[in-house]
């Protein structure tokens, strides 16, 4: 899935400081939870995101109720106008 939108974000501008003249990596992440519905999949993207710049190990048998949980915290983040 985000392998689909690497063409994408090659043509994206920027400025010429910006750029950076290493090739992306691709790195391909095992045992990543799945969503079982089709509405999570922007939640479990941030939080996938999250865990990994933070360098956590995702469970991988989080829950829907997990991602209820996230979709709360994105919302009073987005509410205080805060970023952890």
């Amino acid at each position: 899935m985000c392998v689909d939108c690497l063409p994408f974000f090659r043509t994206v501008k920027t400025t010429e400081e910006q750029r950076s003249t290493q090739p992306w990596r691709l790195e391909l992440a095992k045992d990543v939870p799945q969503q079982s519905d089709g509405i999570a999949c922007g939640v479990r993207i941030l939080a996938f995101a999250e865990y990994l710049l933070a360098g956590l190990p995702l469970c991988p048998d989080y829950t829907h109720e997990h991602v209820d949980d996230f979709r709360r915290q994105y919302a009073a983040r987005i509410f205080w106008k805060t970023v952890a």
